[in-house]
C-alpha cells in the first residue's frame, strides 16, 4: 500500500495538521482495481466584465472513493482580476474544508477531512472568478491540472481533470446626446449627467453634447454656463436599449435686456438673405414668463414695407416653456430670395404679453441681421445695429443649393509651377450632346498671384476668338488652390459638338501657373488635350483630360432651383396648361431646353412650352415633347430646343406644361426657388393656350416645369 503524504498531512488522526501544500512524495506504486478511478471536471459559465462567475468542480468516482483531493486551478490574470474557492456541497457532505496556496495565475487546492470519510460523487467545490472590467476578450480558459485523490487507507487512486471556459460577454452600452441653442450661447456650457453613472462634457461650438457608454437606467442632463440660464434647467432621460437624442436646452441670458409690454405694433428685426435663397416653413416668436397670448408673426418686403404673400401665421403662447421658442406653420412654405431684404416681426399688443427690449441676438447662418425695427402702422422705423432685435421672433427654414455648376471640379496641384511664357495657355474641349450656356470663365490661384489675366474661349476650327466669350479675372487678394471666376455679359451659348480653346493669357515673370497636368471636369464636355499660343497658331500638348493652367467655366443651372415637395398635394384632375409666370433679369435669359418634374408613377409624353405673356403667344421654337417613361422621381427630366432661344431682358413669360385628365400626377401650386436670371410672379394656368389665368402667389408654381 502506497500512502499519499498529502492524505496523512491532512487527516487529524495523522500526525500534525495541515502544513503548507508541497509536492507529492510517493505516487509510483502500482494500484489495482479495487483502487478506483476518479475524475474532477469544472464547469462552464459566462458574465460580463465586472461580474463574478461562480464554476462548480465535480467528482465522478468509480469504485473505492476518495477521501481526500488535491488540484490546481490555473486562469488568465488579464481576464480575472480575483478567485476565490469554497467547499462544495458534496465535500461539505464527508465534512471536509478545503484549503488553498495561491500564487500568481495559479491557485493550489486540498480537500480534506477524516480518513474514515469517503467523498461522494458531486460538486466538491465551487470557483468563484471575478472577471476583471477592463477585459476585452469573448472567452477565457481556466484549467484544472495536478489531480490527486486518495483513498481512506492513503492509496493513490488514479485521478484525472478537466477544465472549462468562462464566456465573456461585453455588456452593450448607449448613448444619450442633444443640443443647447442658440449654437453660439450653447458652444462651451458644461453639461453634467448623474443618476445611474456620473460624468460630464463640453457642447462644441454648434452647441451639441453626447455621453457614451452608458448602461440602462434613469439619467439627469443638467446643463451650465456662466451669464446663462437654461431651458428646462435639467431634463430626465431613460436608456433601455437604445441610444437617446433630442435632449436639448434653449440657452438664455442671465444679463439680457429688460422686458417691456408699453408698445403696441409690429417689432423684431430686419436682415438680408446670404446666398442661397431660404425656403421658410413657419415662423415663431420668444415665450417669456408668463406669456399667455396670440401673436401674428410676419415676413415683410423691406424694399416695398408689404407682408410677403403667405409669410405670416398666427403664434399661440398659451403654456409656453419661458425661454424657448414657439412655431406656427405657414399655410404654405415661402421661398426669400438670396440677396433680398426683409422684415421679421411680431404684433405686439400694450399692457399684453411682455417681451424683450432691443437687445443683441447670436449672428444667425444664411442670413446677416441689419438692425432692429419697429412699426406703430405709419411705417417701418430702425433701431440699433447689426445683430440687434426686438421680441425677438424668429422662423425655420431649408436653405437651397445655388451653385453654379463649374466645369474643372479638380486639377493636379502637384504639377510644376511656371511664369517662364508669354501667351496663351489652357485646354481643348468639345461640348457634349446638349448645347452649353456659359455664364463666367476663370483662372485657377496659385499662392501670391495678384495681376488680371484675360480668359477667352476660342473656335477650335477657325482659332478666332468666340464673340462675347473672354472676359478679365482678376486673382488680386486670391486663395491659393481655388478658381476666380468673371461673368460674361450676356452668356454666351456654345453650340452641342463644338470644339473650343479655352485659355489664359499669360506674362513672362509674371504670374505663376501649373505646367500641363491632370484635371477633372463635368461630363458636359470632353477635354482632348492642352493647349498654347504665343500667337502665330494654336499647338496641342498632352493627353485627354489634361490642361495648363488651369483654367474652368461656369455654365448654366436650371432656372427652378428647389420646389416643395412635402407641402404640396398630387393633382391629375385637370386638363390644359399649367406651370408658371416669370419675368427675366436685366440681363435676359437664354434657354437651350426645358423640362418637367418627374412624380412617381410618371409614364406619359408632355409638352412644354413657352409663351410671351404679353400677348399670350408662344415663344417661336420655345417648346419641345418629354417623355416621362423611365423618370426618376423627384427630379427633371429635360428635352433640347431644336436650338437655343434667348428670353429679352425684364420680359415675361409663361413655362408651361401640357397635362391631361386622369393622367400623370403633377404637384399642385407651391413655392418654388429659382436663380437670380428671372423673377417667379406665381403660378399660372389654360384650358386652350390662349386664355390665361394666374393660379398662386410669388415664388409658386404648378407641376412645376423647368429650362436650362
Amino acid at each position: 500500500m502506497v500512502v499519499c503524504s498529502f492524505c496523512e498531512r491532512a487527516n487529524p488522526q495523522f500526525r500534525t495538521a495541515l502544513a503548507p501544500v508541497r509536492a507529492l512524495i510517493v505516487l509510483s506504486a502500482f494500484c489495482g482495481v479495487g483502487c478506483g478511478q476518479t475524475a474532477l471536471s469544472l464547469s462552464s459559465g459566462s458574465g460580463s466584465p465586472g461580474q463574478a462567475v461562480t464554476l462548480n468542480l465535480s467528482l465522478s468516482a468509480t469504485g473505492t472513493a476518495p477521501s481526500a483531493l488535491q488540484w490546481t486551478v490555473s486562469y488568465s490574470t488579464s481576464d480575472f482580476s480575483s478567485v476565490a474557492i469554497a467547499v462544495g456541497a458534496a465535500g461539505s457532505a464527508a465534512n471536509k474544508s478545503v484549503t488553498c496556496n495561491s500564487g500568481a495565475g495559479a491557485i493550489k487546492c486540498v480537500l480534506w477531512g477524516s480518513n474514515s470519510t469517503a467523498i461522494s460523487n458531486g460538486t466538491v467545490a465551487t470557483v468563484v472568478l471575478t472577471i476583471a472590467s477592463s477585459t476585452k476578450d469573448t472567452s477565457s480558459a481556466v484549467a484544472v491540472s495536478s489531480s490527486v485523490s486518495c483513498s481512506g487507507v492513503g492509496s493513490e487512486l488514479t485521478s484525472s481533470a478537466v477544465g472549462a471556459t468562462v464566456t465573456i460577454v461585453q455588456a452593450q452600452t448607449w448613448s444619450i446626446s442633444g443640443s443647447i441653442s442658440p449654437a453660439a450661447s450653447g458652444s462651451g456650457a458644461t453639461v453634467t449627467l448623474s443618476g445611474a453613472s456620473n460624468a460630464s462634457t463640453t457642447a462644441n461650438s454648434s452647441g451639441n453634447y453626447s455621453f457614451t457608454g452608458l448602461a440602462n437606467g434613469s439619467y439627469n442632463v443638467t446643463p451650465s454656463k456662466s451669464g446663462f440660464t437654461f431651458s428646462p434647467a435639467s431634463t430626465q432621460v431613460t436608456v433601455n436599449g437604445s441610444n437617446q437624442t433630442a435632449a436639448s436646452f434653449t440657452a438664455s441670458s442671465s444679463s439680457g435686456p429688460p422686458l417691456r409690454n408699453n408698445f403696441g405694433g409690429f417689432l423684431g428685426m430686419q436682415f438680408t438673405v446670404g446666398s442661397s435663397p431660404l425656403l421658410v416653413s413657419s415662423v415663431g416668436r420668444i415665450c417669456v414668463a408668463g406669456n399667455s397670448g396670440t401673436h401674428t408673426v410676419e415676413l415683410a418686403s423691406s424694399s416695398s414695407g408689404g407682408a410677403v404673400p403667405g409669410g405670416s401665421a398666427t403664434v399661440n403662447m398659451l403654456n409656453c416653456t419661458a425661454g424657448q421658442f414657439v412655431y406656427a406653420t405657414l399655410s404654405s412654405p415661402v421661398i426669400l430670395q438670396s440677396g433680398s431684404s426683409y422684415y421679421l416681426v411680431s404684433d405686439e399688443q400694450y399692457g399684453g404679453d411682455q417681451w424683450y427690449d432691443l437687445g443683441s441676438i447670436p449672428p444667425p447662418a444664411d442670413v446677416s441681421v441689419t438692425n432692429a425695427v419697429y412699426s406703430s402702422g405709419s411705417g417701418w422705423y430702425p433701431e440699433g445695429g447689426a445683430n440687434m432685435s426686438y421680441v425677438p421672433p424668429s422662423f425655420q427654414y431649408t436653405a437651397e443649393n445655388t451653385s453654379v455648376p463649374q466645369f474643372v471640379t479638380a486639377f493636379n496641384a502637384g504639377a510644376a509651377l511656371r511664369n517662364n511664357f508669354g501667351g496663351y495657355v489652357g485646354m481643348e474641349l468639345t461640348v457634349g450632346s446638349k448645347p452649353l450656356v456659359v455664364y463666367s470663365v476663370g483662372r485657377v490661384c496659385v499662392s501670391g498671384n495678384s495681376q488680371s489675366h484675360v480668359v477667352e474661349f476660342v473656335n477650335a476650327s477657325t482659332g478666332t476668338a468666340v464673340a462675347g466669350g473672354s472676359a478679365t479675372v482678376s486673382m488680386s487678394g486670391c486663395q491659393g488652390g481655388q478658381f476666380v471666376f468673371a461673368a460674361l455679359n450676356p452668356p454666351i451659348t456654345l453650340p452641342a459638338g463644338g470644339s473650343y480653346c479655352l485659355v489664359s493669357l499669360e506674362s513672362y515673370g509674371g504670374d505663376e501657373w501649373y505646367d500641363t497636368g491632370s484635371i477633372t471636369t463635368t461630363a458636359v464636355a470632353t477635354v482632348s488635350n492642352s493647349v498654347y499660343s504665343s500667337g502665330s497658331g494654336w499647338y496641342p500638348i498632352g493627353a485627354v483630360n489634361t490642361s495648363y493652367g488651369p483654367v474652368s467655366f461656369q455654365y448654366d443651372p436650371p432656372f427652378v432651383l428647389q420646389y416643395n415637395l412635402s407641402g404640396s398635394t398630387l393633382r391629375n384632375n385637370y386638363g390644359g396648361w399649367v406651370g408658371m409666370k416669370f419675368t427675366t433679369s436685366a440681363n435676359g435669359m437664354t434657354a437651350s431646353s426645358l423640362g418637367r418634374i418627374c412624380v412617381s408613377g410618371n409614364t406619359g409624353v408632355h409638352e412644354v412650352m413657352l409663351v410671351q405673356a404679353s400677348n399670350g403667344q408662344a415663344v417661336s421654337g420655345g417648346s419641345v415633347s418629354i417623355s416621362m417613361s423611365g423618370c426618376a422621381a423627384g427630379q427633371f427630366s429635360y428635352a433640347p430646343l431644336s436650338s437655343p432661344i434667348t428670353l429679352q431682358p425684364n420680359t415675361a413669360y409663361y413655362l408651361v406644361s401640357e397635362e391631361t385628365y386622369g393622367g400623370d400626377q403633377w404637384y399642385d401650386v407651391s413655392g418654388v426657388a429659382t436663380t437670380s436670371g428671372g423673377a417667379v410672379s406665381g403660378a399660372v394656368y389654360s384650358t386652350d393656350s390662349v386664355n390665361w389665368y394666374p393660379g398662386g402667389a410669388v415664388n409658386t408654381s404648378y407641376v412645376p416645369p423647368n429650362l436650362q
